[in-house]
């Protein structure tokens, strides 16, 4: 994951010329599967921990100028936690899939299948971080730590990662899978919220 750093003011940024670097990328290097442009403020980062502090403090590394992760508060791995990082999944999961459904040129579906395939994994991932104790971004880590504390069908994992390995799977096949898979993270994380209210109850 790259995060540029820009201290511009959000009007000040030419968002078409950053698409347009956007899609050269993205056809330049079949292998990325995604890159956001989301533009948010660094008040957004410090005052969000479990959200956007979270993928600067976290998952972004910083490779030039002054790491704004070290301002982030701690990060405390929680069921708040996770419902907080989870909370914009299903709208990303959504757009995936209207995407993958309409898709028509194959290298873009191999594209789509492969970074919804890891989606998936990196959110069933979030739901044991209370059993982990730290975020992993190494999808075979992930894989087997879902295997462990995860009660889902073993073979529904497997699935997604051989599809993420290699995404020259039929489209329908795949969206069912995926499908599947999504309505156990859903179930098993409004499980939790259900907890968390219940307790502050």
């Amino acid at each position: 994951i790259y995060t540029r750093y820009f201290t511009l003011s959000p009007k000040d940024i030419d968002y078409e010329r950053l698409s347009n670097i956007k899609d050269r990328l993205l056809e330049e290097y079949p292998i990325v599967t995604k890159i956001d442009t989301t533009i948010c403020s660094i008040d957004d980062v410090l005052s969000k921990p479990n959200d956007w502090g979270f993928w600067v403090k976290i998952i972004s590394v910083c490779i030039y100028g002054h790491d704004v992760g070290e301002k982030v508060p701690p990060i405390i791995i929680s069921p708040e936690f996770i419902l907080d990082l989870n909370a914009e999944t299903k709208k990303e999961v959504d757009r995936r899939h209207s995407l993958l459904s309409n898709a028509s040129d194959n290298t873009m579906k191999t594209r789509l299948i492969k970074g919804y395939s890891k989606r998936l994994i990196r959110a069933l991932f979030s739901l044991v971080l209370e059993d982990t104790g730290v975020w992993q971004d190494d999808i075979i880590k992930m894989k087997n730590a879902i295997l462990n504390y995860c009660e889902i069908d073993s073979a529904l994992i497997d699935y997604l990662y051989a599809c993420y390995l290699d995404s020259n799977v039929l489209v329908e096949e795949f969206l069912e899978i995926a499908d599947e898979v999504y309505s156990y993270f859903e179930n098993s994380l409004n499980a939790m919220a259900v907890r968390v209210t219940l307790r502050s109850e």
